[in-house]
Formats: structure tokens, sequence, C-alpha cells
């Protein structure tokens, strides 16, 4: 059966011998024969990973192995209280991220679910409805308006059947199918005699046999297709395994490093298994992963707000990055609801009720009534155009004695036309692309120049133009497209899909924001340069390229010019896969918006696939983000609050690491003075996981900076940390771990009792960090110039942050585990004021650091 892909140009009874059928359908005794032959109709489904493989990954990590190291050699040396913190922050980093890697894969078995779960079929010469999945080869399908095609199959015979095909091949226009044999190759879209699996039955009805079920049926090749594209890393999860495998890695060599080093000095080395084990702890932030989930969790919900619902976690960050937007017309630039704006009659000839014929003999419309509301079921123009008649309907179908015959639009031609027997006698009727029916037309110079005057003013007002003709006719009993000629106009009709209020604006604020919006239609190049111009997508240097010329194009050609090009009209589904190809060859993070089955590809190559509410399931289930409300804005938001979730982060991962620094440089300074540890692992963990856990989730509540939409995007391989979040991890962690082991040093001097020094240290440390949140909150101005309120989350989650702080030390059972005693309240004091004094002088360095940058960009 697959060497069999040209179904169109068999004819009816040549192809049910070819299936092993006939009209009457298959006999009981045949069904499970053409199952073993051709297989069953159900695509193939996605291999689940299995839950241990997703738990294995998430264990696997460089974190993970670190702390699990750290809990191996803590348990050997007795420490138990170190082996149950290590293992409460393993148990809730592997959790969270088993069930957000879990829940995602058995997500996508959903594509599974797309096609219809019965049909109607005849066998064995009687009707009977049957479920889907048990379709065959061979089987002859009834179809009606309103129904779901279940599999690909050849038209036997058909009776004013049209199809809406737009999920599947995007186009619009519901095709008119019948069963003729086709004798010239041509695409999926212009096979009339063939229907496909996930197209919709718009009115008539047919009788039609199977010839392709499952993933041998072109929606099962295009989820093969949608398969074979490879799903890229987001940009975020990219950087988190680069910063990941650098503390992984700088831990391993400085475990060895400062293991070797104490046992070549003398000390024991049970002793320094203990050290590199604190080490570990100190280096890995146990807090991050949990902080990263809360951050992008948060900001699903925000976008969700604003209308736009993402289906993947990450995918929330990749957002923030975005350079490209790649934009369709219909639904986010225009409104969508195309109606009839202008009709310019031909002078002497062409009248409304001409008009009227026309359109009622061409244009097919089903309606009926939901919820009290009438619901057309055609494409934009073709209603449009039904709607401008509609009031007159009775009185125009009392003028036609019958339609004769029907050519279908073809993409090709660019024109439909009809056959009718009027009151006024026999007409062809036409109606199609002006450029070219004129073409056709019997003109005078007169005519002619009024006709191309006319179509140039109406292109210019930025209406999309169709022309209506006619031609007397005699004896012709079927219609063919050599037919289409001599023909006579009747006048244009001006067809409009009004721009949304805040299309311009919108424009304006991804261009400000360095963004680079492209619109991509399948509209003329002239009606899309106008709509272009109107909300100012089309600058001065910016060029309009269409699908014909993509196709001349190599692909280094258009690499060098995608980034030249803000509209694409007259584009194919085929198209944005090069372009986004294109684009990503420059180095571009793309989001690309669509809707049907075919744009499913493109939209899950793109780094951000955003898919309309009123998408087909294939092209949702594949998209990162689905809009709720189909305009820009929306789309503008979400980037918005994408760039706010990458400045979180840095925020958090700033804050954590400033910790992890400041607990490596105390650590390594005790084995460089020789002294013992000043803080103990599980006082790390502590300050780690439990004292800085509310702060830097608070951090996720963090409103957007000012200017964070009028920077430029950042680049895809543009690493977490900048130069402001290294220079400030290393000025604060560099000057606190300084300032406690002098005071650790000076203390230990004084007493016998290093639980108390450490008891010190641990409240130091914990305080310190508490106070310190609040520099790492702004990264573009001073915490003095800023309302300290504005995120209230972090104030309370300070001051409930030094409540835990104190939980070991007023709780007996966790002073005893912790090794904690009383300190004075001198000590008490210092810490206060040491806190806070670094506070303040933090706080002068950024400001050093940013009157210095300003100048060198200056």
């Amino acid at each position: 059966m697959k060497e069999i892909l040209h179904w169109h140009l068999l004819s009816g009874k040549d192809t049910l011998e070819i299936v092993g059928s006939r009209r009457t359908g298959l006999s009981s005794d045949e069904i499970e024969g053409q199952k073993e032959r051709y297989g069953i109709n159900t695509r193939r489904k996605k291999k689940l990973v299995p839950w241990f493989t997703i738990l294995f990954y998430q264990l696997s990590g460089p974190f993970i192995l670190i702390l699990l190291f750290a809990a191996g050699v803590s348990l050997f040396l007795g420490e138990f209280l170190d082996v149950f913190v290590i293992g409460v922050a393993i148990l809730v980093n592997t959790a969270l991220g088993f069930i957000e890697e879990y829940k995602a894969d058995r997500s996508v078995a959903k594509l599974q679910d797309f096609l219809p779960r019965e049909a109607r079929v005849i066998r064995n010469g009687v009707v009977t409805v049957i479920p889907s999945e048990e379709i065959v080869v061979g089987d002859v399908l009834l179809l009606r308006s309103g129904d779901n095609v279940t599999a690909d199959a050849r038209i036997l015979e058909a009776h004013d059947f049209t199809v809406d095909e737009s999920s599947l091949t995007g186009e619009s226009r519901p095709v008119e199918k019948q069963e003729y044999q086709l004798e010239n190759e041509v695409s999926t879209s212009d096979q009339i005699n063939m229907v496909f699996a996930g197209t919709v039955i718009v009115g008539g009805e047919a009788r039609s046999v199977v010839v392709a079920v499952g993933m041998e049926t072109q929606i099962g090749r295009v989820t093969t297709l949608v398969e074979d594209v490879k799903e890229e890393k987001t940009p975020l999860q990219n950087q988190l395994k680069v910063l990941a495998r650098f503390i992984g890695v700088s831990v391993i060599l400085l475990g060895v490093v400062v293991f070797t080093t104490g046992v070549l000095r003398g000390r024991d080395a049970l002793e320094m298994l203990y050290v590199s084990v604190a080490l570990a702890v100190a280096a890995v932030p146990e807090g991050l992963i949990v902080a990263l989930t809360v951050i992008l969790a948060i900001s699903m919900q925000r976008i969700l707000k604003r209308k736009a619902l993402m289906r993947k976690l990450v995918a929330t960050e990749t957002l923030g990055s975005v350079s490209v937007i790649c934009l369709d017309k219909t639904g986010t630039i225009t409104t969508g609801k195309m109606s009839v704006a202008q009709i310019r009659l031909f002078e002497g000839i062409g009248t409304q009720e001409e008009i009227d014929l026309t359109i009622r003999s061409i244009v097919h419309v089903d309606t009926r009534t939901k919820n009290g509301e009438v619901v057309y079921s055609g494409s934009p123009t073709d209603t449009a155009l039904f709607k401008s008649i509609e009031s007159r309907i009775t009185s125009i179908d009392a003028q036609i004695s019958r339609i004769r015959d029907r050519l279908i639009f073809d993409s090709n031609n660019k024109f439909a036309a009809s056959l009718v027997e009027s009151n006024s006698g026999n007409y062809m009727y036409v109606i199609g692309a002006p450029d070219i029916l004129l073409e056709k037309a019997d003109m005078s110079e007169e005519e002619e120049q009024w006709a191309r005057n006319t179509l140039q003013e109406m292109t210019q007002d930025g209406m999309r133009v169709v022309l209506a003709c006619k031609k007397e006719v005699h004896n012709e009993k079927k219609l063919s497209v050599t037919d289409v000629g001599d023909l006579r106009i009747i006048g244009f009709i001006g067809l409009e899909d009004p721009i949304r209020e805040d299309a311009a604006k919108s424009i304006m604020k991804a261009r400000s924001a360095g963004l680079l919006p492209i619109m991509i239609t399948g509209d003329h190049p002239e009606t899309a340069r106008l709509i272009a111009e109107e909300v100012g997508l089309l600058e001065k240097d910016s060029a309009i390229a269409t699908g014909k010329e993509l196709d001349t194009w190599e692909d280094h050609e258009l690499e060098s010019r995608v980034e030249d090009i803000c509209v694409y009209a007259r584009v194919m589904p085929q198209h944005k896969l090069a372009i986004i190809k294109a684009l990503h060859a420059r180095g571009k993070t793309v989001a690309m918006t669509g809707d049907g089955v075919n744009d499913a590809p493109a939209i899950k190559a793109a780094d951000i696939g955003i898919v309309f509410g009123s998408g087909t399931d294939v092209a949702k289930e594949t998209a990162d983000m689905i809009l709720l409300k189909n305009d820009f804005k929306t789309i503008i938001h979400a980037i918005r609050e994408g760039r706010i979730v990458f400045e979180n982060i840095r925020k958090v991962v700033t804050y954590l690491l400033i910790d992890s620094f400041s607990e490596i440089i105390i650590v390594m300074g005790a084995l460089a003075f020789n002294t013992p540890l000043p803080i103990l692992p599980a006082q790390i963990l502590w300050i780690n996981l439990v004292t800085d856990g509310l702060p830097s989730l608070a951090l996720t509540f963090e409103p957007a900076e000012e200017g964070v939409m009028k920077e430029k995007p950042r680049k895809r391989n543009e690493p977490i940390m900048n130069a402001e979040m290294k220079t400030l991890i290393f000025f604060i962690g560099l000057l606190t771990a300084t300032v406690i082991l002098i005071l650790f040093l000076w203390m230990q001097g004084r007493t016998t009792d290093i639980d108390h020094v450490r008891t010190f240290v641990f409240f130091i440390l914990g305080i310190d960090s508490l106070i310190y949140v609040f520099a790492t909150r702004k990264f573009r101005k001073s915490i003095f110039r800023s309302n300290p309120f504005e995120n209230i989350w972090l104030v309370f989650a300070v001051f409930i942050g030094l409540g835990i702080q104190f939980l070991p030390y007023l709780i007996p059972v966790l002073r005893e585990a912790f090794r904690l005693t009383p300190l004075n309240p001198i000590e008490w004091l210092v810490i206060f004021v040491i806190a806070i004094s670094q506070l303040i002088l933090i706080e002068i360095v950024k400001e050093i650091y940013h009157t210095r940058s300003n100048k060198k960009s200056l």
C-alpha cells in the first residue's frame, strides 16, 4: 500500500479494485485480512519514558551527585544529623524535578487523541457505525455535513460536497469535492477527489473508499514530521546545565586539593573527609531548584491572567529571550472578522442584482444556530460575502432556476465559477483574483483603464479585492477552466479585516524592546504591504518577500536576508520552517504563531510555539503557549513576563551563590589557618535550605525593574551569570567570609569552647544573608532609591527567616543536635551591626559599579 500515493490519479473503480473492496463495502470475513495487510486506524503511540528513567535522570544531576557524595561520607563518619538534613535537600529537589518531568512526558501522549471516535461505514451492504480505530483500508465511508473525516479516502460519489481542510493544508476556503479522476499530479490541497483524516465536512454528502489509515494518512505523516523535529533544550536548561557543571567540577577539584593538602600537612584523613563534606555542602545552592520551580509556576499564572496559557514550565523563561516574533496576520494584527466594505460596479454593465447572483451561485456557507446565535461554516472571505447578501437571499433565490455546474476555487487558477439558469438568461458567473480575471476580460482600452485605476484605489485603501464577472452562455452543460474567458466585468468587491486598535502600539512596544516582529500571511503582497505600513511594521529599509521567492533562494541567501524582511506574503506552511531555520542560523530566539495541523512542525521547531485558542489539537499539543485572546498585545505581555522571570532567576542565583561562595571561603580559610571548621555541614544546610528558603522564594515575586522592556533581548547562549552578578557574588561573598573569619579567629583565641564560636558564626552567617538579600533585589539601582515595601513578600520572608534561624537555638532538641550554645547581648549586637554595615557597604559598591558602567556606555 505504501507505494500507492497517487490515488487522485486513479478512477474510483480502479481504487476499489486495488484496495480489494466494492461500493457495497467489505464483508465481515475480509476485515481481519485488511487489518493484517494494511494495519489499523491508530497513530503510533509515543513511547513514554519509564518513571525510573526519569527518577535516575533527576538523581544524576551534578548538584544531587555532590550531595549524595556528601551524605555517603557523612554516614561513614557517623554524622547522622548531616545525613538527615542532606537527605531532605536531595528529596525535595529530586521530587520537584521528577514530578515536572513525569507530567510533561505524559501530557505529550494526548497528541494521540486527535482522531474522532466514530464513523459511518458500509459493511456487508449495510450502514453501520463503528469506532474510528476499527476502520480498515477498503471500508466505504458515508460522509455528510458536520462529520469529522476519520481516514484518508478516495471519493466515489459526491453531492454538493465541501470540506474544510484548513487544519491540514492551511487553505482557509472550504474545498468543493467531486468524484472525477484527475489527470495531472497536484498537491494535497488540490486533490479534489480525496478526503483526509482530521478534516471536517462543511456541506453536502459523499461516499468514499478508505485508502490509508493510521500513520499512513496525511495527518499521520505530519505527526511523524513533528516527531522528527528535534526538540531543543531551552536557553535556561542549557545555562543551568553549564552552571551546575561548573559548580560540580569546581567542588571536585577543590575537594581533591583540600583533602590532599590537609593530609600532606599532617591532618587526619577522616577529618579531611569531613572538611570535604562541608565544602561540598557549602558549594551547592540547595534551594535553587525549588526557587526556580516556584518562579516559573508563578509566572505561568501571571501569563494566564493575561489570557495566555503556558504548556511547558521552562518555556516561561524562554519567552524572555525571544528576539523575533513571527505573526499570522489574521487574529493577531487584524481582528479576523472580515466584512464587505465597498462595491464598485462597472458603469453600464454591473448591477447590484448581478453581484448578488454571482455571490449566491458561487459562495457556499452553511449556517446553524448555537446558543441562540447564528454560526457560519465557511472561510472568512466566503462568510463575509455571504453575510452581505444574507438579508436578500429569498429574492435572489427566486431569480435562479437552477445551477447547472460549478468550478470550485483553485489555488492555482485563483477563481471560482458557476453556470446558472436565471430569469434573465443563462450566464456563467465568475469571482476571483482581479489580476487573473482582468486578463480574461473583454474590455476596451477605456474600460481597462477604469478597471486598473479602480483596483489600485481599492487596494491602496487596504482592502482585499475580488472581481465579479459574467459571460452569457448558450448550450454548455459542464464548465471547464478553458471556458473562463471573454468575460464582462460586473464590479469589484472590497473586503476588509479591520486592524486591531492596539496593533500599532504593540508593534512599537516590540521594536522598543529590541524585538523583530515579522508578519506572515497568505494575502497578496500589496495588501500585506498596506497593512504592514499602517501598523508601523514596515520600516524604511525593510523588505517584503513572497513564498515564490523563498522557493528560489538557497538556504544561505535566506539567512543573509532574513533579518531585513518584515513581511512574508503568499506564504505556504513549509516556508515557515525555512524562515525559522534561517533565523536560528543568525542566532535568534524565535516565537512562531499558527493554528493548523500543517503548522505543527514549525510551531515545534520554534523556540516558543504559539497557537490560537481556536487552533487544532495537534497544533496545541506541540505548542509552548496557547493564546486565549488572539492579539499581539498578549504576546508582548508574555514576553515581558519572561524577561521578569529571567531577571528574578538571576537575583535568586546571585543571592544563593553569595551564600555558597562565603561558606566555601570560610571552610578554605579554616584549612589555611589550620583551625577546626568554623561551621558544621548541618548548620550550612540549615542556612542554605531553611533560613534562606523563604527569602529566595520571595524574590520570585519581585516586580519588574524600570527599563526591562527597553533593553535588547539577550543572546541565546548568554550565561545566567553576567559581569554584575559575578562582581556582587565575589565582593559580598569575600567581604562576608573575611569578616566572619576574622571574628572566628579572634574568638577562638579567647575561648576553648568551639561550639560557642560556631554558634556565633552560624548566626552571623544566617542573619547576614537575611539582611543582604535586599541588596540583590535591585540590579539597576540602590535600595536607598527604591521602595523597600515594593515587594512586601520579601519583607515578610526576612522576618519569618529570622524566626526560622532561631528555631535550633530555642528548641532544646535542635539546640543539642546543632551543638549551639547561648550568646551574650554584646555578641548579638555585633552580629546585627555587622550585617547592617555590610548592606550599606554593598550598596555603595553597587553605585560605583553602575556609575562606571554608565560612563563606559556613553
